[in-house]
C-alpha cells in the first residue's frame, strides 16, 4: 500500500489542514494519493486565479526573486535559504525543520529578521489564514528564519478599477503578528497528532461528523457516507444537519424510520409526510395568492455572471457580481417570446444589458426570477456603474417577484426535491426537465467556462462559438423552465 511514496514524508501547510478537517483526508494524502478523486474544474479554476492573485501581489515588492517551488522540499529549503543572503524580497520560498514543509508567498528581509506576508484571495480575513499564518511562523522560526512581523495581504472589496490596476490600492496588509504568536499552543498540538497519523500502516477510522459538511466538500464524502440511501435520507430535512448527525448516530438513515417523537420543525415534518407517503405538499390558498400577483406581461428573467477577483473592467470591484448574459420569456396576451444576450468579451457588458432590457422589460408587469435577490442586487450594482439609467429602472424591484418564495416558506414540497429548494431539483420534479447531461449544467460552471473562453484572447473562434451556445442553451433552460413551474403550480391548485 506505501510501496513508491516519498522517501520523507512531509506535513505541509495544505496537509496540516487536511488533517484538522479529518485524518483519514491526511493519511491519504501522505499514502495513497490514488484515493482520491482528481481536482475537479471548479478547484482547478479557484486555484488558477489565487496564484494570478498572488503574482498581481509580488508588485508590492519590487526588486523580489523568485524560487522555483514544486521540487524535494530539502532543496527547495536549501535554494530558498541562499536566496534570503541577497537581501532582497522573495518569492515562493521553502522551509523545512524536522518534518514540516511550508512555502512563503512573500519573506522580506528586515534588519537581521523577516517580514512574512501572506496572500489570500479572499476580500475577507477568517481564523482558519490566521492558523495558516502561524503555522508558517511556528515552522520557520524553528527552522532558523526569525519572523519579525506577519502580514495578511488580501483584496480590498471596496476597490474600484478606474484604467490599469494599482497594486497598492487593491491590495490591504493586516498585522497579525500577535494573533500568529497566540496560536502556537494550538498549532503545535495539531502538528503532535497529525505527524504520527501521516506514518500509521492503514487509513484510520473515522466517524462521519460536521467535519465532513464544510465547504469545499471533502472528497472521501461519497465513500464515508455510502451507508446512506441515495434518495430520502435523514439529510433531506431543511437546516437539518445536525438532527440528520444524532439520528445517525442512533442507527437511522432513512426518513422513513425517523421515530415519530422525534422533534421535528414545521417544515420537517411536511418533509417526513412527502417523503414517507411519496406525495407532495400543497397549501394551495398560498400558491393561488402567490399566483394572483403576478400581472401580465410576465417577463421571467435571468441572469449569468462572474466574479473575478482581480477586476477586469473599468467600474467593479473584487468580486463583484457582472452580467454577461440574460435570458428573458415574455408572457403576454396568450403570447410567449423569448430573448436573450450574451456579451463577446472585450467590452464591459453591462451598459449593452441595461439598454436592451430598458426597451424590452417597459414600466408594466411582472419581473420574475428565481432567487431574485440576486437579479435584484445585479441590476442594482449595473446601475451604479451606469447611473444616466437609474429613472429607467427606477420601478424594477418593486416589480419583482420571487418565484423560490412558494418553495422557500414550503407552500409547495415535492419529495422529489430531496430537501433543496434549488431550481436545479424543483423543476424536474415538478416539470420532469432536468439538467443533467447538458454541456454547461450549473451557473458556477457558466461563469467558470465564459470567463476562461470570452476573455481569453488565445481561445480560437470555433471554441469560442461552442461555449456560447452552451450557455445560451443553459440560461434559456432557467427562464423556459419558470414559465413551466408556474404553468404546473395553476394547474395543481386549480
Amino acid at each position: 500500500m506505501n510501496q513508491g511514496r516519498e522517501k520523507k514524508t512531509f506535513l505541509s501547510k495544505t496537509r496540516f489542514f487536511s488533517g484538522i478537517r479529518c485524518p483519514r483526508l491526511l493519511w491519504a494524502k501522505c499514502n495513497s494519493p490514488e484515493l482520491l478523486p482528481p481536482l475537479d474544474a471548479a478547484s482547478k479554476f479557484q486555484m488558477e486565479e489565487g496564484k494570478a492573485v498572488g503574482k498581481l501581489a509580488q508588485r508590492l515588492f519590487p526588486g523580489g526573486i523568485e524560487v522555483e517551488s514544486g521540487k524535494d522540499p530539502e532543496r527547495h529549503h536549501r535554494e530558498s535559504v541562499e536566496a534570503l543572503q541577497s537581501g532582497r524580497p522573495v518569492f515562493e520560498a521553502g522551509f523545512v525543520f524536522e518534518q514540516l514543509y511550508s512555502v512563503a508567498d512573500i519573506i522580506v528581509p528586515c534588519r537581521g529578521q523577516y517580514d512574512l506576508y501572506e496572500v489570500k484571495c479572499v476580500s475577507n480575513i477568517r481564523d482558519e489564514h490566521l492558523i495558516d499564518v502561524s503555522f508558517q511562523k511556528y515552522l520557520y522560526e524553528r527552522a532558523g528564519i526569525p519572523v519579525r512581523k506577519v502580514f495578511l495581504v488580501y483584496l480590498d472589496n471596496q476597490y474600484v478599477r478606474n484604467g490599469r490596476l494599482e497594486p497598492e490600492k487593491l491590495f490591504k496588509l493586516l498585522d497579525v503578528t500577535e494573533a500568529a504568536a497566540g496560536l502556537r499552543e494550538v498549532v503545535e498540538g495539531w502538528i503532535r497528532k497529525l505527524v504520527p497519523i501521516m506514518h500509521l500502516s492503514e487509513m484510520p477510522e473515522v466517524a462521519i461528523g460536521e467535519h465532513c459538511l464544510g465547504d469545499p466538500a471533502c472528497p472521501f464524502k461519497q465513500g464515508c457516507w455510502s451507508f446512506l440511501p441515495e434518495r430520502d435520507s435523514v439529510f433531506v430535512f431543511s437546516r437539518g444537519q445536525k438532527k440528520a448527525l444524532s439520528l445517525i448516530e442512533q442507527g437511522i438513515y432513512h426518513v422513513r424510520d425517523v421515530p415519530e417523537n422525534f422533534q421535528l420543525t414545521t417544515n420537517q415534518f411536511i418533509q417526513k409526510q412527502c417523503h414517507c407517503n411519496c406525495i407532495p405538499y400543497i397549501d394551495k390558498s398560498s400558491i393561488r395568492s402567490f399566483l394572483k400577483r403576478l400581472a401580465e406581461p410576465i417577463y421571467y428573467l435571468d441572469f449569468e455572471t462572474f466574479n473575478p477577483a482581480i477586476p477586469v473592467y473599468d467600474n467593479t470591484r473584487p468580486f463583484q457580481q457582472v452580467p454577461f448574459q440574460y435570458s428573458l420569456q415574455i408572457i403576454g396576451s396568450g403570447e410567449r417570446v423569448q430573448r436573450g444576450f450574451i456579451a463577446q468579451g472585450d467590452t464591459d457588458p453591462r451598459r449593452e444589458i441595461l439598454v436592451r432590457l430598458k426597451r424590452l422589460l417597459g414600466r408594466e408587469g411582472s419581473i420574475v426570477a428565481y432567487n431574485a435577490s440576486f437579479e435584484k442586487r445585479t441590476v442594482r450594482q449595473a446601475l451604479e456603474a451606469y447611473p444616466e439609467f437609474e429613472a429607467d429602472f427606477s420601478g424594477f424591484e418593486a416589480r419583482v417577484i420571487d418565484l423560490y418564495e412558494p418553495f422557500r416558506k414550503f407552500h409547495y414540497y415535492h419529495p422529489d426535491q430531496q430537501g433543496s429548494g434549488s431550481m436545479k431539483y424543483v423543476l424536474p420534479a415538478l416539470t420532469g426537465q432536468s439538467y443533467q447531461g447538458m454541456e454547461i449544467a450549473s451557473g458556477s460552471q457558466a461563469s467558470r467556462e465564459y470567463y476562461l473562453t470570452c476573455l481569453n484572447p488565445e481561445v480560437d473562434e470555433t471554441e469560442k462559438k461552442r461555449v456560447l451556445a452552451a450557455l445560451e442553451t443553459y440560461c434559456h433552460l432557467d427562464t423556459r423552465g419558470m414559465v413551466d413551474i408556474v404553468e404546473v403550480l395553476r394547474k395543481q391548485v386549480g
